[in-house]
């Protein structure tokens, strides 16, 4: 579905790219009291999870991202508080993976 590995790789790439940016991104907009800042950016974050990420966690990024459409930053903010280790951990997961693969040569 993804294509070869040189293309999955590139797609983790600019996955793990926006997870660094976004996850601190998303709380200093919340902690700005910012909540239309936050939501676009679990808005690109809710695009790409469904490729790399359980259902569990997709559900859990879908609610907050829907919340933040709507509610305060202090409505969002303990949501994304529980949500933000597990984009922290996809993000490591996809360094490891991404580490893997230029190890082994076949990335570019």
């Amino acid at each position: 579905m993804l294509g070869d590995e040189e293309s999955l790789a590139e797609l983790l790439e600019l996955a793990l790219q926006g997870l660094e940016r976004d996850i601190p991104a998303i709380a200093q907009h919340l902690a700005q009291d910012d909540a239309k800042a936050a939501n676009q950016l679990l808005h690109a974050i809710k695009g790409f999870a469904p490729i790399f990420c359980s259902a569990e966690l997709v559900q859990q990024i879908t609610v907050v991202e829907a919340l933040s459409k709507t509610a305060s930053a202090a409505e969002v903010t303990p949501l994304y508080a529980q949500l933000a280790p597990g984009l922290s951990q996809l993000r490591d997961e996809i360094g490891v993976h991404l580490d893997g693969i230029r190890k082994s040569g076949s990335a570019p």
